[in-house]
């Protein structure tokens, strides 16, 4: 008969439960979701339908037919390299470079938006989009470009950076395009559920790949503060990016690009039932209000660091294009002197002309 050592065999299950730790208490990354990647091109991401009178969010994009319709959580939106742009750097409440979409579109990006005009048949017109939950290696900013070059934010909290609980209000039906930010490469996600009437549709988890970078490692201050749900927050901040309010919206819809089509957009008739799945629950806001505050504090704080490390250094070149793209620009430069000048100049021209006409008609 053969006898195996106790010590000799307790090694190996030793070593199996040491490795079974080990890879319990490494940091999973985040994987990509299966399905299509679109790097550019026409996508309404948070696309509200009410097939059969029930609300239902899915995603609608233009980039391999007209109108087609997917559940969301099967496809991974990217934004490549080619959006990296220093255009933020000089709007208050980003502060830094970003991997940039803008509003308007440009064929070489992704141009994400949202559309709630099929939901109105049923009754959803007042539409909020709730991010029930948002994750990443870095900050997302969401706004919108305003005539003059002014920049509003679009979430009902006011600010223009996107964390977990915000809500971005939809008051009437519309086709809507915004600016989208992300500071780091990575994979960043948002889950989704869009209410009306008090009623809520499933939830979508959407994937972000951006950049074509490894997520740069935080530094020890960035690794002490990161964003955590859990624990006191100590004393609110309700408007880490300055005191801007929620700007009520119109059907002019001024703030962004708005859209109406006529008629039912293409694809609503069997591509949102497709892409229904149960109901998400809907938690009231306050819930979420203490990690929401912890969240944003966070935040504000590896922005502060951020603009610490970078304050000795000189800001590259403002590429011009490019912040025109945004709709804001500053040229460090006060124009009013220039428009004295331009407006005085004006003023002699008129008069000259004004004097010769007179003189003219004294002739007469």
């Amino acid at each position: 008969m053969n006898f195996i050592s106790h010590r000799t065999a307790a090694a190996p299950v030793a070593a199996t439960a040491s490795l079974s730790l080990m890879l319990m208490a490494s940091p999973v990354p985040t994987a990509l979701a299966e399905g299509e990647v679109f790097d550019s091109g026409h996508v309404d991401a948070f696309y509200v339908t009410a097939p059969d009178g029930e609300l239902t969010l899915s995603l609608k994009e233009d980039i391999t037919g007209s109108g087609v319709v997917h559940p969301g959580n099967d496809v991974t939106l990217k934004v490549t390299e080619e959006a990296w742009n220093d255009a933020t750097e000089r709007i208050d409440g980003i502060g830094t470079p970003t991997y940039y979409l803008p509003q308007t579109q440009d064929s070489s990006l992704l141009w994400p938006g949202w559309d709630t005009q099929p939901a109105q048949s049923a009754g959803y017109k007042d539409v909020d989009l709730e991010f029930v939950e948002v994750t990443g290696p870095g900050d997302i900013f969401v706004f919108e470009t305003a005539g003059f070059g002014d920049i509003q934010p679009v979430t009902v909290e006011g600010a223009l950076d996107l964390v977990s609980g915000d809500v971005i209000n939809q008051a009437y039906p519309a086709h809507r395009h915004v600016n989208w930010a992300f500071t780091d490469p990575g994979i960043y996600t948002m889950t989704v559920q869009a209410v009306s009437n008090g009623d809520a549709s499933n939830q979508v988890t959407y994937t972000w790949d951006v950049g074509d970078g490894e997520m740069a490692p935080q530094d020890a201050d960035d690794a002490e503060h990161s964003t955590d749900d859990t624990g006191d927050t100590g004393d609110s901040d309700d408007a880490v990016l300055g005191d801007a309010s929620p700007n009520p919206q119109s059907p002019s819809d001024a703030g962004g690009e708005s859209h109406v089509s006529s008629g039912s957009a293409p694809g609503v008739a069997n591509g949102p039932a497709a892409a229904a799945s149960a109901k998400g629950t809907h938690k009231p806001k306050e819930t979420k209000d203490r990690s929401n505050r912890k969240e944003r504090t966070d935040r504000k704080d590896r922005k502060e660091r951020r603009a610490e490390r970078t304050a000795h250094t000189s800001p590259s070149a403002e590429n011009v294009d490019t912040v025109a793209a945004t709709g804001y620009y500053d040229s460090g430069q006060s124009l009013l002197p220039w428009g004295i000048g331009i407006l005085g100049l004006g003023m002699l021209v008129l008069g000259l002309a004004v004097a010769r006409l007179a003189l003219a008609r004294g002739r007469d």
